[in-house]
């Protein structure tokens, strides 16, 4: 996976140049640099603190979220990925996030052949395709939902990994070609389990679970 944008263009920056492009343009290409940039500044200057969506504070984060998408509908997207990944490790006791780690929650889950994860006690490994990964190629850290032979399960990865590639061109949804939201092929990815078998699924909507 190449790396992110390193030269943010502002926080304030607009969406308009993601208005409606079609996937795997230079275009495309041009609207994940302007929304992926000022992401990547929040969050490593450590400026994207957003009350976690728990103990009577879910109206200020989802308040936190729409002045950004205000600003730029692409890059709330990137941000939410970022801070419903905080949640979720939060409320199931996942790996704690580092400073300048940019994580997000691909866990669209179709019928169908998809992820599947092998092993068991501390030793997983993820092999499949995850579709719709928001921040594919932004992101250095995700939480993912694949198969398993108990059911789904929620598992932590690097997505840094050489065994991590991101298919340009996958995302149709040309209104948010920001959001660099492509599908992701994982080749035998060490993964850290997260929670219970469907820990995820049952986590009530804005605790971490994006409704």
């Amino acid at each position: 996976m190449e790396p992110p944008p390193t030269s943010p263009t502002g926080v304030g920056a607009g969406c308009s140049v993601a208005a409606v492009v079609a996937p795997g343009t230079p275009d495309a290409e041009s609207a994940r640099r302007v929304s992926a940039g000022p992401c990547v500044a929040l969050v490593d200057s450590d400026s994207l603190r957003i009350p976690l969506p728990v103990y009577g504070k879910t109206r200020k984060h989802f308040h936190t979220l729409c002045r950004l998408g205000r600003r730029d509908p692409c890059m709330a997207r990137l941000a939410e990925g970022h801070v419903d990944a905080v949640a979720t490790l939060t409320e199931l006791g996942g790996p704690k996030v580092k400073p300048s780690e940019r994580w997000g929650v691909p866990a669209a889950h179709p019928p169908g052949s998809g992820l599947t994860a092998d092993g068991r006690s501390t030793d997983w490994r993820l092999t499949g395709v995850k579709p719709h990964c928001s921040g594919a190629r932004t992101c250095t850290h995700a939480l993912v939902t694949a198969d398993t032979a108990q059911g789904s399960r929620l598992f932590a990865v690097h997505v840094g990994d050489r065994a991590v590639l991101a298919a340009p061109g996958t995302w149709q949804a040309a209104g948010l070609a920001g959001s660099d939201s492509l599908d992701v092929t994982f080749h035998n990815l060490p993964a850290e389990l997260v929670g219970d078998v469907d820990g995820y699924g049952n986590l009530p909507a804005g605790n971490g679970r994006t409704p």
